[in-house]
This record gives structure tokens, C-alpha cells and sequence, in this order.
């Protein structure tokens, strides 16, 4: 087809110069996404046209004003009805990128077989909360490709929020055995040998994430959270400290901040980390809880109830 159209671009290039024109802009404007230098999983991509076309609505909008002027009533009406037909293509195509589980949905019923289609649609899932029907699309993604270290992490981490610990370590080292540099696999694996009590091992993973990520502040909150579980809170403090400093509105970072510092005495700084929390995740009956506990031990009994009262408003039954 490439060699038919500019075959017959060459053939026509001196009774219609634009046609060759719009054809050389086409190629040279693909020519970077056609694959010479490969972007993602996919071999090609809608999307990648659309700059490129620009060529040829350029060309199409001239022959219209050249038809304008034999034939004013046919070339408008053939106006309108590119309009409309474009349009409602257009409209057709957003409602398709209207969110990613429409998207993904799309995908994986246009191709069944695509792994990459049915981990994507778990993700989506899995953001809205759904974990079970997000599970699925992960099984699913496995099941058409068992090396899919992505996905077992994914299923590994739905697995751990429905209290399934010990699948999801099998997920979790999978992805690993998979491949090794992974590190939120390591840190995913490190904060579910943590649940289970083992925290050398789970030491041993958050460090390895951190080797491989030195940004990730999620393997740094957990690692402190299980230095404080052993009792070494300065150095707990240290990993809670470089947590938000990576990412300043960790508020599980600033509450499990001020528990270290308020098992240390240190209930003013403690208080202040709470409160951080609390902006962040106002809904939090914990944060106010603690946040009272230690206003309690000030002494400040009355601050304290109060938010011991608001916990009650956000929980009932905490």
C-alpha cells in the first residue's frame, strides 16, 4: 500500500503538486514512531497519527476552497458532512479514552489474548478500589503470561490488602525470580514479611529497594515503621525523616513519625507530625486518637478529649 500511494504520488506530482507533498510530510512526521526506535509494548499506535495528518487535512481543507469557487454549494454541503462524520467519529473515540477502565475494557474486548490489556484493566480496577474484580484481570494477565513479574507484584499487593499474606509473598517472589531489580517488588515483599513478624528479612528487602530506588519513600516509611517495631528509633526517625522529604504529603510517614517520637518523649514534636498528618488525611480517627493520647500526657486534658471526640465523630465505634 506505502508503494502504491507513492507510486502514485510520483505519477500525478505535476497535476497535483500537493498530493506528493502531504504524502513525504506523512512519512517524515511517522517516521520516528514507526517502530526504527521502539516505544512501549505496542507496534503501532493510533495515536501516533494524529500530528502526522495534519498533511493531509491541509490538503483536503485546499481542494475544498478550490472546489469553493466552481461549485460554492457543493463544496459546502461536502463541508458539513465531513464535519458531522468527523465529529461523530471523534465523540465516538473519546468516550473509548473517556477513563482507564473504559479504555482497558475496550482493549481486552478487542483482544482477549493481550496481557498487557487485562493487568491494565486491573489497575484501573484496583485504583477504584474493586480488588477482587481486579485480581481477576490480574489472574487473567498471568494466565496468558506467567513471566509477567508486573503483574505478579500487582496481585501480590491486592492479595496483601485482602489479608492474604502468604500468596502474596508467592507473588511477590515470583516477580523477583522474575526480575531482580525490581524494587517495588522488594519493598512490596519487605512490608509483607513485616506483617508476619519477620523483620530481618523484611530489613533486608526495603534495603534492597532503596538501593535499587533511592527515591522510593514507600520503602523507606515501612522500614521505618519496622526499625520502630525493634526499637531502633533514631534510626527509625532517619527513614521517616527521608520519606517526606522525598514526598511531603505521606501521612501515614507523619503519623508513624509522631508514634516513634512519642514512644521516645518527645510529645510536642510528636503533636506536630499528627497534626501534619491530619491535613493531609483529615478522616484519620487514628491520628486523632494519638494525637490526644498525647496531649493527655501533657497534661492538656481537655485538648485531648477533644480529639478523642472527633475520632469518635470519624469512627463510632474506635
Amino acid at each position: 500500500a506505502v508503494l502504491a500511494i507513492t507510486a502514485l504520488a510520483l505519477a500525478v506530482r505535476h497535476r497535483a503538486p500537493g498530493l506528493p507533498v502531504a504524502w513525504l510530510a506523512y512519512l517524515i512526521i511517522l517516521l520516528p514512531v514507526l517502530g526504527i526506535f521502539q516505544n512501549g509494548p505496542q507496534v503501532a499506535a493510533d495515536r501516533y497519527t494524529y500530528l502526522a495528518g495534519m498533511g493531509w487535512a491541509l490538503l483536503a481543507g485546499a481542494g475544498l476552497l478550490c472546489a469553493s469557487r466552481r461549485l460554492p454549494v457543493l463544496s459546502a454541503g461536502l463541508a458539513v458532512v465531513l464535519l458531522v462524520g468527523l465529529g461523530s467519529l471523534t465523540w465516538s473515540q473519546t468516550q473509548v479514552w473517556h477513563d482507564s477502565e473504559t479504555l482497558w475494557s475496550h482493549a481486552v474486548a478487542i483482544d482477549p489474548s493481550s496481557p498487557l490489556g487485562e493487568y491494565n484493566l486491573g489497575l484501573a480496577l484496583d485504583r477504584q478500589g474493586k480488588v477482587t474484580e481486579a485480581i481477576e484481570h490480574y489472574q487473567a494477565a498471568l494466565r496468558l503470561n506467567p513471566n509477567y513479574a508486573d503483574a505478579h507484584n500487582s496481585v501480590g499487593a491486592a492479595l496483601a490488602n485482602q489479608g492474604k499474606v502468604a500468596e502474596a509473598i508467592e507473588h511477590y517472589q515470583t516477580a523477583l525470580r522474575l526480575k531482580p531489580d525490581f524494587a517495588e517488588a522488594h519493598g512490596n515483599l519487605g512490608a509483607a514479611l513485616a506483617q508476619q513478624g519477620k523483620l530481618a528479612e523484611a530489613n533486608d528487602h526495603y534495603r534492597q529497594a532503596l538501593q535499587i530506588k533511592p527515591d522510593y519513600a514507600d520503602a523507606h516509611g515501612n522500614w521505618g515503621n519496622a526499625l520502630a517495631q525493634q526499637g531502633m528509633l533514631a534510626d527509625a526517625n532517619d527513614h521517616y525523616r527521608q520519606a517526606l522529604q522525598i514526598k511531603p504529603d505521606y501521612a501515614d510517614a507523619h503519623f508513624n513519625w509522631g508514634n516513634a517520637l512519642a514512644q521516645q518523649g518527645e510529645l510536642a514534636e510528636a503533636i506536630a507530625h499528627y497534626q501534619q498528618a491530619l491535613q493531609i488525611t483529615p478522616d484519620s480517627a487514628q491520628a486523632h486518637t494519638n494525637w490526644g493520647n498525647a496531649l493527655a500526657q501533657q497534661g492538656n486534658l481537655a485538648e485531648a478529649i477533644a480529639h478523642y471526640q472527633q475520632a469518635l465523630r470519624i469512627r463510632p465505634d474506635h
